[in-house]
């Protein structure tokens, strides 16, 4: 009897400390979202595409919420925006990776058009395109510029360069890779090659939907 009754409170401890634990991150969720909320970078949309040279990019003409985030270049640029300057504007060329194009900030804001922006309020005519692809290295940066951004005829080539990761990732050779639209590093806790990989990638979708997620 002794032995049940342990057993008992046992039992009855650990639902206290679950539930405990439930509520706890439904109000810490609650409080997020009404307070503090986390941006999101995929908001559980899957705008990559694959790619021969470039291993990932972003996919031309995405549309999210009605609103086009791309342009027919897969850049998150102007819609009109063509590789011919019959104007003869000057014109500067960004590369990077999610700084430049601007994750979790309205494409207005990105720091390429916040340069055209302050340039033409200082009597500056330059077009400013916003080349940046997140997850890339500067080795992509460097192989979209040789096969396809020296087409722009840029007069200035701007490179954002994150001292965080830019280095380190450019040791590893097919480092992205895309499962169901999504960008996935191939240096990852799971293997890619598995029937599970692709579910693995909606379960990272799904849990980025909540606010303590993205916080963590």
């Amino acid at each position: 009897m002794k032995r049940l009754g342990f057993f008992k409170k046992l039992i009855f401890i650990g639902l206290s400390i679950t539930i405990g634990t439930i509520i706890g991150l439904i109000i810490a969720e609650l409080f997020l979202r009404i307070f503090y909320p986390q941006p999101s970078f995929y908001k559980g949309h899957t705008f990559f595409m694959a790619d021969r040279i470039l291993d990932v990019r972003l996919k031309p003409n995405f549309v999210e919420f009605g609103i086009p985030q791309t342009n027919s270049l897969g850049l998150r640029d102007d819609l009109d925006l063509k590789f011919e300057n019959p104007t003869g504007i000057k014109r500067i060329l960004c590369l990077g990776d999610s700084f430049t194009y601007g994750a979790n900030v309205k494409k207005e804001e990105a720091f390429p058009q916040q340069m055209e922006k302050l340039l033409k309020e200082r009597g500056k005519n330059y077009q400013v395109i916003n080349a940046g692809v997140p997850s890339w290295g500067t080795d992509q940066e460097f192989l979209y510029y040789k096969t396809e951004g020296y087409k722009f005829k840029p007069n200035i080539v701007v490179l954002g360069f994150f001292v965080g990761n830019d280095v380190i990732e450019n040791r590893y050779v097919k480092e992205n890779t895309v499962i169901n639209g999504e960008c996935v590093r191939t240096q990852t806790w799971f293997d890619l090659r598995s029937p599970l990989a692709p579910y693995l990638v909606e379960l990272r979708l799904f849990l980025e939907k909540f606010h303590l997620f993205r916080l963590i």
